[in-house]
């Protein structure tokens, strides 16, 4: 099972913080090749291993949202006990980014 940290960058999205992960599912930060606002993007981290998901020829990949969602998922990992940053800074700071305030 590959540490979410360590799915570093794919053709299209540059990981900048993992800012959530637990039971095996990553939420992170990160900018999509080419733009200049950071994206929400996601993934299962496989058990054992295994890749985890999503992948392509066995290489570990973030799935990568599209504005109007990533901003919904951030503001939702508000409230979440779970996240790996227990202040809320990293996730103002996202979401201030993202809306280019």
């Amino acid at each position: 099972m590959p540490a979410p940290e360590s799915v570093k960058q794919s053709q299209t999205f540059i990981l900048k913080e993992v800012i959530y992960n637990h039971d095996g599912f990553s939420i992170a930060v990160g900018l999509l090749m080419g733009y200049s606002k950071l994206v929400c993007a996601m993934r299962w981290n496989g058990k054992d291993d295994k890749t985890g998901f999503p992948y392509a020829f066995n290489n570990a990949l973030w799935l990568h949202l599209p504005g109007e969602l990533t901003l919904n998922n951030l503001s939702g990992l508000l409230t979440s006990k779970k996240r790996i940053h227990p202040s809320n800074y990293i996730l103002f700071s996202s979401i201030r980014l993202m809306i280019g305030a």
